[in-house]
């Protein structure tokens, strides 16, 4: 049986329309992917740099609390105490206190001290001069404080927190890696150490002092700075996985190797990269996802190795608004392919006119342009396939809308908060200058951007070399500084910073 002209017709333009609306719509779903991939994983790189911050933060905070209890009367008492020894003195010469009534109050504040600090385990003040042995010891047993009796102290000389911290310069703070260690449980605690050596009277180290961190609250509160369709993993240098998603942990199995879970990463863990962007993975049989991971240092003392922060996104939950939309142009596109054949002799010239008004509008939308209205007003295919087109551009751009309003959330944060906030380069030169800064320094945002900050910010004293460096000649940490305004009038200042990385180079964040 031939087809008549008018078949033939209806049947080439019917299989040319169902090929070209498909090609385009296939075409324009790979360009609206790749760009929601791409654009969520800038997003989780956002987050990543976050999370990064907020850990130093956190561990500024235990630093804070080690001077606290390094500066305690009972510990000055104490150092007075072994330093008049020495002079053949029994009593402390300050307050002619005894050495058993020092340590009943050592015994209070610490025991006090982890009443109101649930994320600390022990507290101990060990002696340098006598091979590491602890001079007093609280710590948590079976959920009660107490205060461990002299007969059951400990020597500790042997273990790192004490080799490392002795050789501490004053006011030097010694953080450990993270560690696993056993809990009220069985399961296993990530922890760390941090240590302050104390000086006596007479400018000698005469102790240790030691906080045992359980580090899961901290962890915790880094996983709630995601949203709820992103995981968040940390792991140490060497790749053992200190936090991951809860529906991946075995309480009962060893800690996990995130170059097991993530073979990408072998790079940044071997020293060759410092952030690695990771479009599409797999994480177990089913679930794919998109990922960032940076490599960052802990600007918290000395002693810590780098850490490793990832952030992933499921593609079900990028993509999922594109695939919906795919699924529906198909649909469409092949009840159209059909009804063609049917309806191409009678309506054939009718259709000519706005099907290349589509696919001229779709083509241009696959390039990123948008060249004319598509027909969304007619009441039969055409119109429902443009109005199909139109509602995907629609969510595209809706996307690309909430993520920029995201961007100006985190903007208004920085432009809002109360306290001073300078990001500068490795160099110095200033980059972000929030306006609480500009009221402090007396120099307007667009005045800062580009000068050094040791031309604001200066050490209080005379320079000083030794110690922590920092983004202030002669500034590190427990050291004065002063903020030099415009005028030459000078501002006292309580100056904290941390380093991270940001692709590659190294930013330094100053509060003020």
């Amino acid at each position: 049986m031939r087809l008549g002209l008018a078949n033939r017709f209806a049947l080439i333009f019917s299989l040319l329309v169902l090929v070209a609306t498909a090609t385009v719509g296939y075409f324009v779903f790979r360009g609206a992917r790749h760009s929601l991939i791409v654009a969520s994983t800038d997003r989780l790189a956002d987050n990543a740099e976050i999370v990064a911050t907020r850990f130093n933060a956190a561990l500024d905070g235990v630093a804070e609390d080690v001077r606290f209890l390094a500066g305690t009367p009972p510990v000055d008492g104490l150092a007075r105490i072994y330093s008049a020894r020495r002079r053949g003195l029994s009593l402390d010469p300050k307050t002619a206190m005894s050495d058993t009534e020092w340590r009943a109050l050592l015994s209070d504040v610490f025991r006090g001290f982890l009443a109101n600090r649930p994320m600390y385990r022990a507290v101990h003040l060990v002696a340098l001069d006598r091979g590491g042995s602890e001079l007093g010891r609280a710590e948590r047993q079976a959920g009660e404080i107490v205060w461990v009796p002299t007969s059951e102290l400990e020597r500790l000389g042997e273990e790192e927190v004490v080799r490392e911290g002795s050789t501490l310069g004053r006011d030097t703070l010694y953080v450990s890696n993270i560690t696993f260690a056993g809990g009220d449980t069985g399961a296993a605690v990530p922890v760390l150490q941090a240590a302050l050596p104390i000086y006596g009277p007479t400018g000698d180290a005469f102790g240790l002092l030691i906080l045992d961190v359980d580090v899961r609250p901290i962890l915790s509160t880094l996983s709630s700075l995601l949203t709820s369709d992103k995981s968040l993993y940390l792991a140490d240098s060497e790749g053992t996985v200190l936090v991951r998603p809860i529906d991946e942990v075995d309480p009962a199995a060893a800690p996990a190797r995130l170059q097991a879970l993530f073979p990408d990463v072998d790079p940044l863990l071997d020293g060759e990269e410092r952030s690695i962007r990771i479009e599409q993975t797999r994480v177990g049989p089913q679930r794919v996802v998109s990922a960032y991971f940076e490599r960052f240092a802990v600007g918290v003392g000395t002693g810590m190795d780098d850490l490793v922060v990832g952030v992933t996104s499921p593609h079900e939950a990028i993509l999922g608004g594109v695939r919906q939309v795919r699924t529906r142009s198909f649909i469409i596109t092949v009840l159209f392919g059909f009804s063609g054949i049917l309806f191409a002799l009678a309506f054939a010239r009718h259709l000519t006119r706005p099907l290349r008004r589509i696919t001229r509008a779709l083509s241009s939308f696959g390039r990123g342009e948008w060249a004319e209205e598509l027909p969304v007003d007619r009441r039969d295919e055409i119109g429902l396939l443009a109005t199909t087109f139109v509602e995907m551009a629609d969510q595209i751009q809706q996307q690309v809308v909430e993520l920029e309003q995201k961007e100006l959330r985190q903007r208004t944060i920085l432009e809002t908060s109360a306290e001073g906030i300078i990001v500068t380069d490795a160099d110095g030169v200033v980059e972000t200058f929030n306006p609480a800064a500009a009221v402090i320094l007396g120099v307007s945002p667009a005045e800062a951007l580009g000068r050094r900050i040791d031309t604001m910010i200066k050490a209080a004293d005379a320079p000083d070399r030794d110690g922590a460096a920092g983004p202030v000649p002669g500034l590190h940490p427990g050291r004065e500084a002063v903020g030099v305004r415009p005028d030459g009038s000078q501002v006292p200042l309580d100056v904290t910073w941390s380093t991270f990385d940001l692709h590659g180079r190294t930013r330094v964040t100053l509060l003020v």
